[in-house]
């Protein structure tokens, strides 16, 4: 598999966690705590949504076109 084509299945994988997290938010009735509050139980949501942010980056970094 090219650079290319791993850069275009991270960005797939992103979106489904990016699903997965809004998923398991909608399970729950409180709030989701940030970074800078106290964890009441849905702190995994975040660590979710910012791994997926990350994947995001990344595999558009390497689904781009190699310009010289």
């Amino acid at each position: 598999m090219t650079r290319k084509g791993v850069g275009i299945l991270l960005l797939f994988a992103s979106m489904g966690m990016f699903y997965w997290g809004y998923h398991e938010s909608q399970q729950i009735a409180e709030p989701v705590a940030g970074l800078l509050q106290k964890d009441n139980g849905t702190r995994h949501i975040l660590y979710i949504n910012a791994a997926a942010a990350v994947l995001l980056l990344l595999g558009g970094y390497l689904s781009m076109d190699e310009y010289s």
